[in-house]
């Protein structure tokens, strides 16, 4: 067995260990027997920045795997002769094999900048920023530097900020993913310099010289002001510029996806209603639009979802305006989220 193949097959076992291996074949649904010499996928970290799975090459499964008996899964890999062995135990009863012939692992990353979920309600905004990027540093955590280029690199200890992680998507698992630590204050007490914003920056400053759970507290609730708007500008355009540098998902042909096509449909759509701009952003009056979405990856799960378009809407009626202006706290700001249908239609 090459060194190589060795830590795959390490990072496999470990999968079973923290309760998460799954097989998949492609095209194919997973509660048939006895399958006929086939590729095998493993996923490994599958997010909206990257898929990354194991290959495991001219395999043949014997028995079945129970697609819900995951976190009681053990496995055992071994050689024999030139093929390797893969034997996994689930519960007290199920077992099967697979056998193959070799293990790849395979890296695709992609670009993530316009992906949004609205898990939780409340400062949208913001939430879209703490995921953008949790996903840079969960690439970091899990693939080292070569994951990441320089500018994603340069915003990662920003989700060790406690109160810019208040407003993620899921505030508890973000709480149970994410440590605090001095890094994370100073990257703020950096950005907020650097966008001139000199009131959070003091305020980040002292918190800095006292970190407690109040100072905290006061510094997540500071976000949502518009007085924040050209921090968090500051923040968007530079996690835009790091995630976007991959190139976009293209999926097979039997999906119908096509993202660029999607944009452009929507783009139409706009400007046929008055709306001036380009994708994803629009204003029409006292409108402003930002234009969000969801990507199925492009192996193991599209088959039962769809690239899906949401419009983060602002009205501004008064001193403050911008797109994503709505969704901070302020008088004559209103901020909310709807499809395209809703928005054009309505």
């Amino acid at each position: 067995m090459c060194a190589k193949n060795k830590e795959i097959l390490e990072r496999i076992a470990e999968l079973a260990d923290n309760g998460v291996f799954e097989i998949w074949y492609p095209g194919i649904l997973n509660d048939n027997e006895n399958r006929e010499r086939t590729d095998i996928y493993i996923p490994y970290m599958m997010n909206d920045a990257l898929e990354c799975y194991f290959i495991l090459k001219n395999a043949v499964l014997v028995g079945k795997q129970l697609a819900d008996q995951k976190q009681y899964t053990t496995v055992e890999i071994h050689t024999e002769g030139e093929r390797y062995v893969l034997v996994a135990k689930q519960g007290k009863e199920n077992v099967f094999t697979v056998f193959f012939q070799d293990v790849v692992m395979e890296k695709k990353y992609y670009r993530f900048d316009s992906i949004c979920h609205f898990w939780e309600p409340g400062q949208e905004q913001w939430s879209q920023l703490v995921y953008i990027i949790g996903t840079m540093y969960d690439k970091y955590a899990f693939l080292g530097e070569k994951a990441c280029n320089e500018e994603e690199k340069d915003l990662l200890d920003l989700i060790e900020f406690a109160p810019f992680r208040y407003h993620a998507p899921a505030k508890q698992l973000f709480e149970e993913l994410y440590d605090n630590t001095k890094k994370g204050t100073q990257k703020m007490l950096e950005l907020s310099q650097k966008a001139g914003d000199f009131g959070y920056y003091v305020a980040v400053k002292l918190y800095q010289l006292f970190p407690c759970e109040w100072l905290a507290g006061r510094l997540s609730r500071m976000l949502t002001k518009p007085q924040r708007y050209g921090l968090y500008c500051y923040i968007y355009e530079r996690a835009v510029k790091g995630a976007s540098r991959y190139p976009e998902r293209v999926y097979p042909k039997e999906t119908g996806f096509d993202i660029n096509l999607m944009r452009k449909n929507l783009d139409e759509r706009f400007k046929k209603n008055g709306f001036t701009g380009q994708y994803p952003d629009y204003v029409r009056g006292s409108l402003f639009v930002r234009t969000v979405e969801e990507h199925p990856f492009t192996v193991m799960d599209w088959e039962d979802f769809t690239l899906q378009q949401t419009l983060m809407v602002s009205e501004c009626t008064g001193k403050y305006k911008g797109i994503n202006m709505g969704f901070f706290n302020g008088k004559n700001l209103k901020g909310y989220y709807c499809s395209a249908d809703e928005l054009l239609e309505g």
